[in-house]
């Protein structure tokens, strides 16, 4: 009869412990493959959260829309705060602020369609 080789229960808890380690390492490796992968695909929220902000405050602070797109690389993120004083220093320095344009009153009995 052939001899069957016994574990003691010491080598059967190493074994099953060494099991379980690299199950739990492949689970993590899996874990993060997948939220990788869902990052990837998933659009930058705050980017767009900022890029809208920044339209919006330059448009507020009297920039053309036309021009407003154009205009938002110059403003840094930040707190919603300093987006709109960066827009508003911005509008003042090109001239599109909307204090600069109620200060231009036009001389009565003059007609100006703009």
């Amino acid at each position: 009869m052939s001899e069957e080789k016994m574990f003691t229960q010491e080598d059967v808890d190493r074994i099953v412990q060494e099991r379980l380690k690299r199950a739990r390492a492949k689970a993590e490796r899996e874990r993060e493959e997948a939220q990788a992968e869902l990052d990837a695909r998933l659009p930058d929220y705050k980017e767009l959260y900022f890029s809208e902000l920044k339209y919006l405050k330059l448009l507020k602070a009297g920039f053309p829309m036309e021009k407003a797109e154009r205009a938002t690389k110059y403003i840094h993120d930040g707190t919603p705060e300093e987006v709109e004083r960066q827009a508003k220093e911005l509008a003042e320095h090109a001239g599109h602020s909307k204090q600069t344009k109620t200060s231009e009153k036009q001389p009565k009995g003059k007609w100006n369609p703009f």
